[in-house]
């Protein structure tokens, strides 16, 4: 157990030193252009979020640190950095935080009252909206009647903007719920206040169940566009009145990413659907469509084009003259290439400035070099890339980077032609840089702000399959003082889930530490991954539990001819949703290979999950079927899901199997994994099941993810 000892005291040691979650620039950089090489040094400012976990605390802390770069005249150089005392704001709950173009004034969003139920009525209301300024709070808004939680950017729906003047701003938050009635208790006597003939007992609604978009968004059904026009004393947020044009006959109730730019804002409009809303968490795949309105919500007008697609993340250019967005079909896989789109307000055209073929998170929310070009990152293969694109001459062209070049760069902001960079790989946590980029350059050398921190000896390489269609990557541990006399590694297999994502060449904490403490741990991108080309991605629906499976072996078996220093004895495997859906096939497929397993909420019986998951329609897909009404499924249908699931084959398996499940997992129903533990009970296979009654699918809470962490490391070291 020496080494799960050394996993858990790393894993536990690195937690306590915050780690660079993102940045952005204060000053205006975009100064620096206009310089002379004979002037004085260039003094500018960028803010920095760090943040950790502390297992034993059980709590996520956050800091905000300002970097004030001091760079030679010429701007190509950095001479100084000097790092303000990181500010604790863990207590600060700032949901939404959007700097005003002229970086004088922030608009952040608290909601105090987070928190949702089982029938998807908690919208976490109490949420009050503040406007910041470098000397303190400038205007505070309490906005519990009007609204319900503010959505952060990184919500799925979130978004806010200031208008030109800085004096309004705009944001999106879920709307209030009709007011809850009961037929009983202290209000109950309104009912005898009815008048004669009419009904004296009406339904309650305090527990009627209204619809939400699922995993992660519970409590989110309904969401409205807000403005507040702060400048004017007095004055409190309002709704702003959107009336979609009546020719659309779909269902649009979910108004959200909202950016604003002269007298216009463009805003992205989802379907709720005729049943109900799908899954929205990791779905890129939902029937959505981008307008454009007047400030008041007025002159609603549609300008992505007609039919069924997902179109997200509008951004507006600086001049207001366009707005680019990220488009795919709104069918299928849940995740797959987009095209970058541009609609252009003179001509009234749209322009595929992108073809369907760059595997995109979101355009990030500042993007633009000028009013003709933008930045944005991207997965190409398990590398994240930045992306040039001029808009004027319909260029697009990876930006080539002269360091650190394997790995994942992140666009954090823009600012002039200033780019705020990421940089992190398997071995590495995230660096911090910017570059001043012109369309001319060879090459781009970014300047650091913040050095990657020290790996302490953990390697890793990637290797690529002879047709190109998938990779593994594998991280190692520190090498031994004595290389000859070093042993094999144990080796964890880790299947990704999705199946359409990917493992990029990313840091990842959990497998850090599991490297610190000895063990090997091997990625595949099967078959069906993001970022190689579509038709290797189309080729899984309908195979899955089988091509993939072959797929994970084949790449395991890649890794062992690569790495000598791997175990082929001790090889053990862990896998999440989709890859827990792996880890159940590939035991079960290969009964004698692997020596322990662990598993995430995973899919076991795609035919009895279809009926209850938020995403119905990953059942179908993944099955090989055309999707459709529940009420319309077949015994065919059920046949060919029962078909591609591993349940019917838990009897052969043989590995000692821990399985770790979320109660409140609304993906992937907390039964399916209860149904292979019991499964393994019955054929006599050593199995354990930990039950985590306030986690959902991702078993993120820091309580959580640090006890998995544990208990994953412990069952691992009784079997090496």
């Amino acid at each position: 157990m020496a080494m799960a000892a050394k996993a858990i005291q790393e894993w536990y040691r690195r937690a306590e030193v915050p780690t660079v979650k993102g940045g952005s620039f204060t000053s205006e950089w975009a100064a620096a252009a206009s310089k002379d090489s004979g002037s004085s040094p260039l003094v500018d400012t960028v803010e920095v979020v760090l943040g950790h976990n502390i297992p034993d605390a059980q709590e996520k802390r956050t800091y905000r640190r300002t970097l004030t770069v001091v760079r030679g005249a010429d701007g190509t150089s950095v001479d100084t950095v000097v790092r303000s005392a990181a500010v604790d704001t863990t207590g600060v709950s700032e949901h939404v935080r959007v700097l005003a173009a002229s970086k004088k004034f922030a608009f952040t969003a608290s909601n105090p009252a987070e928190g949702g139920s089982s029938n998807g009525n908690g919208n976490g209301g109490g949420a009050r909206v503040n406007i910041v300024g470098r000397n303190g709070c400038l205007a505070t808004a309490d906005c519990k009647k009007l609204h319900g939680k503010v959505l952060p950017l990184d919500n799925t729906f979130g978004g806010a903007a200031f208008t030109d003047d800085e004096e309004t701003v705009y944001y999106v938050a879920v709307t209030n719920p009709p007011k809850e009635t009961t037929w009983w208790g202290p209000k109950a006597e309104d009912n005898d206040e009815k008048k004669e003939g009419e009904e004296k007992h009406t339904l309650s609604t305090k527990y009627e169940t209204r619809d939400n978009w699922g995993e992660a968004h519970v409590g989110i059904g309904e969401t409205a566009i807000f403005r507040w026009q702060w400048q004017t004393p007095g004055t409190k947020p309002e709704k702003v009145n959107v009336q979609l044009p009546t020719t659309d006959s779909s269902n649009k109730k979910t108004l959200g990413e909202v950016a604003v730019r002269g007298q216009r804002m463009a805003f992205v409009a989802w379907d709720n659907g005729k049943g109900r809303p799908l899954g929205a968490q990791y779905c890129i795949n939902r029937n959505t469509a981008v307008y454009v309105a007047d400030l008041d919500g007025s002159n609603v007008k549609q300008i992505s084009d007609d039919g069924v697609h997902s179109c997200l993340a509008p951004r507006f250019s600086p001049d207001g003259a366009r707005v680019v967005w990220m488009q795919t079909n709104a069918d299928g896989p849940h995740r797959r290439a987009s095209a970058v789109v541009a609609h252009t307000f003179d001509t009234g055209a749209n322009t595929t400035l992108v073809p369907p073929t760059v595997y995109i998170g979101k355009l990030p929310y500042n993007c633009w070099l000028s009013s003709t070009e933008f930045v944005f990152s991207h997965l190409t293969r398990s590398q994240i890339v930045v992306s040039y694109v001029d808009c004027a001459t319909s260029t697009h062209a990876i930006v080539p980077m002269t360091k650190e070049t394997v790995g994942a760069w992140s666009v954090q902001d823009v600012c002039g032609r200033n780019v705020l960079v990421s940089f992190t790989c398997p071995s590495t946590p995230r660096g911090l840089f910017v570059f001043s980029f012109a369309p001319a350059s060879s090459d781009v050398t970014p300047l650091t702000l913040i050095e990657p921190r020290d790996s302490t000896g953990l390697r890793f390489s990637r290797y690529e399959t002879a047709a190109g269609d998938q990779d593994v990557l594998v991280l190692l541990p520190p090498l031994e003082e004595e290389p000859e006399t070093k042993a094999l590694h144990p080796t964890i297999l880790v299947p990704h889930g999705g199946p359409h994502s990917a493992v990029p060449l990313d840091y990842f904490a959990l497998y850090a530490a599991f490297a610190y403490g000895g063990y090997a741990i091997v990625f595949p991108n099967y078959r069906g991954s993001l970022g190689f080309t579509e038709d290797t991605l189309e080729s899984l629906p309908g195979k899955a539990g089988t091509q993939d499976v072959e797929d994970v072996v084949a790449l395991c078996d890649l890794a062992y001819k690569n790495e000598p220093s791997l175990d082929p004895a001790r090889l053990f495997v862990f896998g999440g949703s989709h890859g827990g859906f792996l880890t159940a096939h590939l035991t079960a497929q290969y009964p004698d290979k692997f020596v322990a397993a662990a598993m995430r909420n995973p899919v076991t019986d795609i035919a009895a999950m279809v009926h209850v998951t938020d995403i119905p329609d990953w059942c179908f897909v993944e099955a090989g079927l055309p999707i459709k009404p529940i009420a319309s499924i077949t015994a065919e249908d059920m046949a060919a899901m029962k078909k591609a699931s591993p349940l019917p084959f838990v009897h052969r398996v043989k590995s000692p199997t821990l399985v770790l499940i979320g109660d409140k997992d609304l993906r992937v129903p907390p039964f399916q994994g209860r149904l292979w533990y019991y499964g393994l009970r019955e054929n006599g296979v050593e199995t354990k099941l930990f039950t985590y009654p306030d986690d959902s699918h991702p078993l993120a809470s820091i309580a959580c993810a640090s006890d998995v962490f544990v208990n994953v490391a412990l069952w691992f070291g009784r079997f090496r």
